[in-house]
């Protein structure tokens, strides 16, 4: 069973989602949370206990966004776990306390 979940499209089946450690290169990562950052109640913002968890419609309100996704190759990793031509049709930034890579899209 672990050895298929080395394949993305057997993850995907089996728990519903992917992870991939190192997916964005660290020079990214900044670039992409500048692009999901919003200020203080924005449309888009979600908040718990004083602190944002969230930012939603994304491709809607950042133009640009979805070619950042493809650049930074997040389009091709969904692309290989679908095992077709994917392409964003909405994007949510959200930071998770529980998952050790934090920053998930």
């Amino acid at each position: 069973m672990i050895a298929d979940l080395l394949d993305p499209r057997a993850e995907l089946d089996a728990v519903g989602f992917v992870i991939r450690v190192g997916a964005v290169a660290a020079s990214q990562v900044g670039v992409l949370i500048a692009a999901a950052s919003v200020p203080r109640g924005s449309p888009g913002e979600r908040r718990r206990q004083g602190q944002t968890f969230a930012v939603r419609n994304l491709l809607w309100e950042r133009p640009g966004f979805a070619r950042l996704l493809a650049d930074t190759g997040l389009t091709a990793l969904a692309t290989e776990a679908l095992g077709s031509g994917a392409r964003p049709v909405d994007a949510t930034f959200m930071w998770s306390r529980r998952v050790r890579c934090s920053r998930h899209l």
